[in-house]
């Protein structure tokens, strides 16, 4: 496949250079398929790796608004700028509150987590299960696997990108700030107040003064305002946009046609099987696989996983088995076929 099917299209009019870029298709954990729904008593069912709060910029909030097809996204973000929390001219963030359960929840183990303390989390845009927004997501919901097909080179690839369209996002809402007659040192001022959440009081609630000093003229015509920052980001020509990316933007280019070449070389084979050769040391804590002078060390969980690889099941479906408790066995997975504790079956085969 080609990054022009998985980036939104609306950005191909200023991404022309990342259009025909070739990947690997990811098959182990998707949106349609998410691996953390497998088990039945899994916390996620329903929620999938939505316990997110995109940071959506001001043009793709406008975006969302003009779409005719997204009544429900429109709906949502309606309430959202009523409420006035986490909306700004920069565009609608994740407010005070939410981040401060969002940061209590990721620094419990995910064996932990319970379904009381992420539906809270819940991405506001997600209806019926569905992201109401789907054409106008922001970078990580683009860019997010949470297992890569090809281990560390996939994450690393998908790492670049995010990282390359969040810059984008930013620098093209502050363009259209510009636009709309913002002032240079306005917008570094708010956007800093903006990510320290200075719009909103310590217990959360919103700071009138400040979000009405930092909505200046727009206030209470912030619906107006998105649609005139996705009018202007509408009209953004490519080389435009290579200018406002700024000198890196051929640096970050060449990167990741690098990277998408490593991402598709390294690819982990259908099927694998551990290597008869290699040998097996069973202690308390740890199972150590021994082939030579390498040798891989498991914990108990990611060795009943291990198992198996024979030769027989596919690569993909252990994975999804380990991820559907929870256990990421990729960096594993990776590691063993470098050491050739793991082996290509079906190179075994045709040998």
């Amino acid at each position: 496949m080609y990054l022009k099917d998985k980036i939104p299209s609306h950005f191909h009019q200023i991404f022309v250079d990342l259009l025909e870029i070739e990947i690997p298709y990811e098959k182990i954990a998707t949106c349609k398929e998410c691996t953390l729904c497998v088990h039945e008593k899994s916390p996620y069912q329903k929620i999938k790796c939505c316990n997110y709060y995109p940071r959506v910029a001001n043009f793709l909030v406008g975006g969302i608004i003009q779409d005719e097809n997204l009544k429900f996204g429109k709906e949502i973000i309606e309430n959202l700028i009523e409420k006035k929390i986490g909306v700004s001219p920069f565009g609608i963030f994740p407010d005070l509150l939410y981040t401060k359960r969002k940061n209590a929840f990721t620094e419990r183990i995910s064996i932990n987590h319970v379904k009381k303390d992420i539906i809270p989390l819940i991405c506001p845009f997600m209806k019926n299960e569905m992201c109401t927004v789907w054409d106008y997501r922001e970078n990580l919901c683009v860019t997010y696997f949470c297992s890569s097909i090809s281990g560390k080179f996939g994450v690393q690839f998908w790492e670049e990108l995010n990282s390359f369209i969040r810059i984008s996002e930013i620098k093209i809402s502050k363009y259209c700030m510009k636009k709309l007659r913002y002032k240079e040192d306005d917008i570094s001022l708010f956007y800093k107040e903006v990510n320290n959440f200075d719009l909103q009081n310590k217990n959360g609630t919103l700071n009138k003064k400040k979000y009405n000093k930092i909505w200046n003229n727009w206030l209470l015509k912030e619906m107006e305002y998105y649609s005139k920052c996705y009018e202007i980001y509408k009209d953004l020509e490519y080389n435009e946009f290579k200018k406002i990316f700024g000198k890196d933007y051929l640096v970050v280019l060449n990167s990741l046609k690098l990277k998408s070449k490593e991402f598709l070389k390294n690819v982990f084979p259908e099927k694998v099987i551990i290597n008869s050769k290699a040998t097996l040391k069973i202690d308390k804590n740890t199972v150590t696989f021994f082939l030579g002078s390498s040798q891989l060390v498991l914990d108990h969980s990611s060795y009943f996983f291990f198992k198996l690889f024979n030769g027989i099941n596919n690569t993909i479906d252990v994975e999804k088995k380990a991820l559907s408790f929870f256990l990421s066995i990729n960096n594993y997975i990776e590691d063993a076929l470098n050491k050739n504790i793991l082996l290509n079956a079906n190179t075994l085969i045709t040998e």
